[in-house]
This record gives C-alpha cells, structure tokens and sequence, in this order.
C-alpha cells in the first residue's frame, strides 16, 4: 500500500482512505499485436569494392567434329536486252545450293536506220523452254571503283545486295560471307546524249609540287656605256692635269640599272657587288713643253688607291691626238667604292678629236674623245 500521490494511479487499486494497495506481479500477458505497416524501401547503398579474381578454371573437353557445310554456287543464265528506259533486272533462280542469275538489261537508244538487207529464209521455230523457277530478284544498290573500295565501305550485305564494281556486278552470298562477282552486265553501248549545260566553275585546287628547273634563259649581261663628246672643246682639247680624274659627262647606256655616275666629280659607283670587265678608249695627246717623255700613260682604279686594274700608255712623239685603249677585270667589293679613270702621266694631257664640223653626221658619238664599256662579269 502507498499513498504518493505521484504514482500512476491507474496501474494500483483506490483505498477509501486515499490510499493505494499495490498486489503481487502478475504473469507476462500473450504478445500484442504486430506493431504498423513496413515503412518504405530505403536508398541503395554505395556498390562495395570488387572482390580479387578467382583463379582459371581448367579447359573444357573438345566439343564433337560439326557436320560438314554445305556451298552455294553461282552461274549465268539467260541475257536479255530490253527497251531503252527500262530498269535493270537480275532472277536468281534456286536450285537447292545452286544460283543461275537471269539478267534483263535495257539497251542504248537506237541508232540511225542502216541500209535495208537482203531478206534472209525463214527459219524454224524453236522448242519451248520448260517455264522456270521463281527467282530471288537483285537490287543494284550502287557503284565502286574497285572490290577494295566496296569491301571497306560495306563488310556484309543482305540476300539481293548488288553493287557495280567497275563493269562487273558483286552479288552478296551470305552461304560464303563474301560478294561474289557474276560477271560483266554492261549492255550495248547508246547513242550519245545531247551536250549538257556547263557546270559551276569547281573550287580552286591544292597548290601543285614544284615542276623541274626549266631550261636556261637568255644571259642578259649588265652593261654600262660612258662617254665625254667633244661638242665645244676650245683650240687645242681639254686639259688634264697628272694624277686628275678624266672628265666623263654622260652614262649612255645602263640596262640593268646598277651603274651610278658622279658627273661633277667624274667617278663611277656600282650598286651590285662582284667582277666586271672593263674597255675604254681616250683619244688625247701630250705637248712636248710640257712632257720630256713624250708618254701619255691612263688608267682605271678605285679612289684613294695606287692599283691600276686597267691601264695603257703610248710614246705620243708627234704631239697629236692618238687613241689610247686599255682593257682589264676588277672586283667590287662594296657599293661604296668610288672607281676613277686617271691621268697617270707626269704632266698634263690633252683630251682632243676631230671638230663635228667637218663631218657629215651630227651625232656626237662619232667624235667622242672617252669611251667606257663596262661589264658585270658575276
């Protein structure tokens, strides 16, 4: 018995005192009723690690010899050639194993009427044919350049596949797993179609490989001609000291454009390092006052240089205008150099030639007392 009000009270009997009288446990009651539904399926889990590779099983004992395969042969049966425009038609006939393939083939256009013939004999009618067995038609799918080509493009094919290498007709036979060539079934060749219109001009192709050297060409050798004219030289020519520069007035020819003339300075530049080759000619002479030796001596040479690449001298004993003509080969080595023709005489000379009064032409070319040609040798 208890009188705490904090108890449960329902689980005790009630006491008229307020009072409580708690009896002995009883035995365990049967077992309730299953508790609610099953709530729902929970999500998957993450798929655990793959466990290690068992070990090889041993080899299986060797299966029965299969029976023997059976192959299927092709042949050619009949030709025909139909009208213009019809579709072209490939029969298989089946004889178990065996394929004879009927071609109906459209002819071209019919040409132009030859000359009649003599009317040849009648003669006799055949035997009918017994009536065939349905064939298995040929669908012409397309057209290869090569079996090669056929083969990459199409590894297998379906009973009727066909395709046109070259003029030959490729069947495909599923009994050999290949395509198989039933021969030539080009027809009769037709009359050529009228001229189609022109077609779109094509893209520009790649860039070609380069052709081989072609043969030399005409050798275009650079030249340079220089001349001084004699056109109002007073009495007696123009004087040249020893050692000065001849004077040159015009460049009369340059055809490749690499020779520079100074015609205050009377010197020459070219624009094109290598050999040349040089002529001149000087029409001049010497005053015996002036010259004990009678020599008149002239040479081509780089500025500021004692080398004389071209030179000449003469005895001038009769103290009248001769021609002096050197000739020789240099080497430029820079577009800078100055190259100077020069009196190389111990006094002074006299450039001089006949006045053009007294001759019939009036070009000054023909009185010129200097003359330079020169050429790019390479």
């Amino acid at each position: 018995m208890f009188c705490d009000n904090n108890k449960n009270k329902k689980d005790y009997l009630s006491l008229s005192n307020g009072c409580y009288l708690m009896g002995p446990t009883g035995p365990t009651g049967p077992q309730g009723p299953a508790g609610g539904p099953t709530g729902p399926q929970g999500i998957t889990g993450p798929t655990g690690p793959t466990g290690p590779t068992g070990e090889t099983g041993p080899t299986g004992p060797t299966g029965p010899q299969g029976e023997i395969g059976t192959t299927e042969t092709i042949q050619i049966g009949k030709v025909v050639t139909t009208d213009p425009g019809t579709q072209v038609e490939i029969t298989d006939h089946k004889y178990g194993f065996e394929h004879i393939f009927d071609f109906s083939i459209p002819k071209g256009e019919d040409g132009k009427d030859g000359m009649d013939g003599q009317q040849g004999e009648i003669g006799p009618t055949g035997p009918t044919g017994p009536t065939g067995a349905p064939g298995t038609s040929v669908t012409i799918l397309g057209s290869y350049d090569s079996i090669d080509e056929l083969e990459k493009e199409h590894e297998t094919g379906e009973p009727g596949d066909s395709y046109l290498v070259g003029d030959n007709l490729y069947v495909w036979s599923n009994t050999e797993n290949t395509w198989k060539d039933v021969g030539r079934i080009r027809g009769p060749q037709g009359i050529p179609g009228p001229q189609g219109n022109p077609g779109l001009p094509g893209e520009i192709g790649p860039q070609g490989k380069e052709g081989p050297t072609g043969p030399p060409g005409p050798l275009e050798i650079p030249n340079g001609y220089f001349v001084s004219f004699n056109n109002s030289y007073p009495v007696g020519g123009v004087k040249v000291e020893s050692n000065a520069r001849i004077p040159i007035s015009l460049k009369a020819m340059d055809n490749t454009g690499i020779y520079t003339l100074e015609q205050n300075e009377y010197y020459i530049q070219f624009d094109k390092e290598g050999v040349y080759q040089i002529t001149f000619i000087v029409s001049a002479y010497c005053k015996f006052d002036e010259n004990d030796t009678d020599v008149i001596a002239i040479g081509f040479k780089q500025e500021n240089s004692d080398i004389v690449y071209a030179g000449s001298s003469i005895w001038n004993v009769a103290h009248t205008s001769e021609k002096i003509i050197g000739q020789g080969m240099f080497v430029v080595a820079s577009t800078d150099e100055k190259w100077e023709l020069v009196n190389l005489s111990k006094s002074p000379i006299y450039l001089n030639s006949p006045s053009i009064d007294d001759i019939t032409s009036d070009s000054y070319y023909v009185n010129a007392p200097v003359n330079i040609i020169i050429q790019y040798l390479g």
